[in-house]
């Protein structure tokens, strides 16, 4: 009951080694513009933190790099993205975690510039 309700309050996401792909829970999905935005998976500037924003087709327009899209996997009801560049092995080795699933907490990050999410361990 406890973690159905922190799933609604805390944005989180679930990283799979297998597959590369980062399932997130509604509160994220919800931030991230739910499911209308293209996300961007990238390494925060002179860290090890991975992190999380969406991006407009304009900045994509600009910066040409690789982006993610939401999508509803049926079997499991659950929303997320596979991640290319980077890939969630490079993410996990950077970070040093051994599993092959790891559940991340997200902190909120404002800029002048953009709202990015920081992949908490």
């Amino acid at each position: 009951m406890f973690e159905k309700i922190k799933d609604l309050l805390w944005p989180r996401a679930l990283a799979d080694l297998r597959d590369s792909s980062i399932t997130v829970n509604r509160k994220l999905f919800t931030l991230l513009g739910g499911g209308k935005e293209k996300i961007l998976v990238f390494r925060e500037r002179g860290t090890k933190n991975y992190c999380l924003c969406t991006v407009s087709d304009k900045w994509l327009e600009e910066n040409h790099t690789q982006v993610c899209f939401f999508q509803y996997n049926e079997k499991f009801k659950s929303i997320g993205f596979t991640s290319i560049c980077p890939t969630v092995s490079s993410i996990f080795y950077e970070t040093g975690i051994t599993e092959e699933t790891h559940k991340f907490r997200l902190k909120r990050v404002e800029t002048k510039d953009r709202t990015y999410y920081k992949l908490i361990k």
